[in-house]
């Protein structure tokens, strides 16, 4: 079904570029975005655009701090790192758009309200994920179930939302349990259907139906009063924001393309497969660069590493280290675009891509020259790791696992 949905995305894309190409006007597609003000440039930029400018290729321009462009020609890499930084911050719960469940899973925040223009900011995002699949870009989110089944027009029948107010509200879901096996009078507890709550240290009552603050809950109704609940915890209170949402997601995800999967095969189509690495599936998709080859003694000390030395969650360490998801695409590497790529530290950041002939000979020659006191880093943007030509293999485990832990990430070294 993955495959499919490729196959429908792929279509999408002949038939929008050959409408763009039949166009007499030119679509801007080229945008420049300041690091210091990156989601408001992003959602100046893109807020208002087509679909078709969304679907098509969006060519990316980071604008540093000094005010400079950044060199780099945008072959996909850089549009993934635009792409991944947005939606870190828009994901943020700082940022006061989403919250977090107890099971770390994220949904609407009910006090988003409190935010300028935050319907169109959810909307945005929405559109920002939708292109993330368009794109097969893994995201390193995980979005709560209740929230994320409204992106599948296809209602599964068996769902309560009551099962699901476990990891949202733990004590809410607890309480309800307890009327719902309660054997004595319900309308003795004195409930109603409303709920009080903590809005901004402000305690607020909101109506779960019309009027509910004034109606008491009975024996007779209180599987009714315990699904109203449910629904407004879950979705009456951010059904305006998950409406946005949606609505910017399928600007790009088509509803039918969608409801192929189910809810938790949709998070998979969002931030990858979740099982261990397959490293033998990276071995074989992986692009060396600047002297080192497949038999090279780094690189056999690296794969030694990943398979002997490291945990499973050192290994997803790593990965989130080189591609800033500690999940691997569900089609797995060989549809990582740009390809997993490693280089040796010491070849120049400002040479041609490739290995030509000269640059191999250059590298092969300094090779051996590396100071053994540098960490490994990594340009996430283009799925590359710049590994140093270590002494010996203990070196090359330690500063690995050093660089991963510490998140060294771009050219710390």
């Amino acid at each position: 079904r993955v495959k499919i949905l490729q196959m429908f995305i792929e279509r999408d894309k002949e038939k929008e570029c050959n409408e763009i190409s039949s166009l007499r006007y030119h679509t801007k597609n080229y945008y420049e975005i300041h690091r210091t003000n990156l989601f408001g440039d992003a959602f100046r930029s893109l807020q208002s655009a087509s679909s078709s400018t969304w679907k098509n290729t969006i060519r990316i321009s980071f604008i540093n701090q000094q005010g400079l462009a950044e060199a780099g020609i945008d072959q996909n890499g850089i549009f993934k790192e635009f792409i991944q930084d947005v939606t870190r911050q828009a994901f943020d719960p700082a940022f006061n758009l989403f919250k977090v469940t107890e099971n770390r899973t994220l949904y609407p925040s009910p006090i988003s309200d409190r935010t300028e223009n935050y319907l169109y900011l959810f909307n945005f995002i929405g559109k920002i994920l939708g292109k993330a699949v368009y794109e097969q870009i893994v995201l390193d989110i995980e979005l709560a179930p209740f929230f994320l089944r409204h992106l599948i027009s296809r209602k599964n029948l068996n769902y309560s939302c009551f099962d699901d107010l476990m990891f949202l509200d733990r004590d809410l879901y607890t309480n309800l349990n307890f009327i719902k096996h309660y054997d004595g009078d319900v309308s003795s507890l004195a409930l109603t259907y409303s709920i009080d709550e903590d809005v901004l240290g402000e305690l607020m009552t909101y109506d779960i139906i019309p009027c509910g603050r004034h109606i008491n809950v009975t024996s007779d109704d209180k599987i009714v009063y315990i699904h109203r609940m449910s629904v407004y915890r879950t979705y009456t209170r951010i059904k305006s924001q998950i409406k946005m949402f949606t609505d910017g997601f399928k600007t790009l995800m088509k509803p039918e393309w969608i409801n192929m999967f189910s809810v938790p095969e949709l998070q998979q189509l969002i931030s990858g497969e979740s099982s261990d690495i397959d490293l033998e599936d990276l071995k074989t998709n992986v692009v060396y660069q600047g002297g080192y080859h497949r038999t090279h003694p780094v690189i056999k000390w690296l794969w030694q590493t990943l398979e002997q030395d490291f945990t499973r969650e050192e290994r997803a360490l790593f990965l989130r280290f080189v591609t800033s998801s500690g999940r691997a695409p569900l089609l797995g590497f060989r549809a990582l675009n740009p390809p997993f790529t490693i280089r040796c530290l010491e070849s120049s950041e400002h040479e041609e891509e490739g290995d030509s002939l000269g640059r191999i000979f250059r590298n092969m020659i300094s090779i051996n020259r590396t100071s053994s006191e540098r960490l490994p880093s990594s340009s996430t943007c283009f799925n590359l790791l710049k590994l140093p030509s270590y002494k010996t293999r203990r070196i090359l485990v330690d500063k690995l696992r050093y660089a991963i832990k510490a998140n060294a990430g771009f050219e710390l070294s």
